[in-house]
């Protein structure tokens, strides 16, 4: 039901994770790249569930999950997760017919030593049970920190501002361009402060929701960014060096492919 896209392991591939129904973990399927030079393994690509791996796993069985997100909340530069859940069961009582609340998820990404689940301590409301469905990350105060919007069944929109302590710097990229698809969906992004992250605009956000287009690293202590390279949706290549930290970096492309109307 929920679907999240994005490259959390750092690996320069674009991983997988999916929430699902009672009595079924959420899975996380990571990307598994072959190099075509190894001549003794298989070709192609292949995707391994490392849910229980990471600590996503079993954590979830009694939760129904819908909306889902990577976003790296605390700048660390890990991408970490949240799911919104809610049950599609009534309550039992008598004369009452209510969804059964569930409390969301927010796991902390702790790199190889996996996800922590920290909602309730994140903020109060996120402990509290809710018939969760639709939810989007952006960075609707522009302070560099992402923060939540989750929308509840038969209830009110729940905006979640993040105040985490600013400790750690970050680059927000926005790309636009010319032609029929001005937001640049395809296009990736490539930063390198120390080690290399990737980001890719696109319009797979989860339930009935759509996050910002804009793209949000989390560099950690660095500060200043070595190269920001971004590969546009048809192929051109684009680079900025010794780029400054803690701003929002625009660039607009000329697609090489001409606008298509209808006649």
């Amino acid at each position: 039901m929920g679907l999240a896209v994005a490259d959390f392991d750092d690996d320069l591939d674009q991983d997988i994770f999916i929430t699902h129904w009672i009595a079924q973990e959420n899975a996380l399927y990571c990307n598994m790249q072959i190099d075509p030079s190894q001549n003794d393994r298989e070709h192609g690509l292949w995707f391994f569930d490392a849910a229980d791996q990471f600590g996503l796993g079993q954590i979830a069985l009694d939760a129904v999950g819908w909306a889902t997100g990577f976003c790296d909340f605390d700048n660390d530069g890990l991408r970490d997760l949240w799911v919104l859940n809610g049950h599609t069961f009534e309550t039992s009582a008598e004369m009452q017919r209510v969804l059964i609340g569930q409390r969301p998820f927010v796991f902390w990404n702790r790199g190889q030593d996996g996800f922590v689940e920290v909602a309730a301590k994140a903020c109060r409301q996120m402990g509290q049970p809710l018939v969760g469905r639709g939810g989007a990350q952006a960075d609707f105060d522009d302070d560099g920190r992402i923060d939540l919007a989750w929308l509840v069944h038969q209830g009110p929109l729940i905006l979640l501002r993040n105040v985490s302590p600013p400790q750690h710097h970050w680059l927000r990229i926005e790309l636009r361009q010319t032609g029929g698809n001005t937001q640049a969906l395809g296009a990736r992004a490539y930063v390198s402060s120390g080690r290399t992250q990737m980001g890719e605009v696109g319009s797979s956000s989860s339930y009935l929701s759509q996050d910002e287009p804009t793209l949000h690293f989390g560099l950690g202590k660095a500060t200043r960014v070595d190269s920001v390279r971004i590969v546009w949706p048809d192929g051109v290549e684009e680079s900025r060096h010794d780029v400054a930290v803690d701003q929002t970096l625009t660039l607009v492309h000329t697609a090489a492919y001409p606008v298509r109307t209808r006649p």
